[in-house]
């Protein structure tokens, strides 16, 4: 498939530090997924999020190709073609199958809401302070609940 390819051509290209690239590029593919997100629409609803995997299958294989990907992207008013398309869909596609099941859509929303929660931005947060001996939280002007509100 050509997102095996894709990986295959990365570890290939990196030998020594191959696990890092790789890490990279899922980094980099799933920071384009954040981005999408919004022009997607992505949200916690379980209902909502079936209907568009469903929506974005227009074949209905019961997977999203990158061809279908690109489409509800174009659609969304998202560009994301060429190595972008390819580092997402390389990020989500944990089987390295070519394609996104459902599970790896649902596992994908997951991770991308709970990366959205005041929570996870307070632990990030933490990590960061901590990592770089900064001042206390409560010194910090943008609070993650400000993250929040819409």
């Amino acid at each position: 498939s050509e997102i095996m390819a894709f990986k295959m051509l990365l570890i290939k290209g990196a030998k020594p530090v191959g696990a890092a690239v790789v890490g990279f590029a899922a980094f980099k593919g799933y920071e384009e997924w954040q981005k999408a997100s919004l022009a997607l629409k992505i949200t916690k609803d379980k209902t909502q999020m079936e209907k568009l995997f469903n929506d974005i299958d227009v074949d209905k294989s019961g997977s999203i190709s990158s061809d279908e990907l690109q489409v509800a992207l174009q659609k969304a008013g998202y560009e994301a073609s060429g190595l972008r398309l390819k580092a997402m869909m390389y990020a989500a596609d944990t089987d390295s199958n070519g394609t996104l099941s459902k599970e790896e859509w649902v596992a994908l929303i997951d991770k991308l809401i709970d990366d959205r929660t005041p929570e996870t931005a307070d632990k990030a947060l933490d990590k960061y302070v901590s990592a770089n001996k900064a001042k206390p939280k409560e010194d910090y002007t943008v609070h993650s609940s400000v993250l929040d509100k819409k």
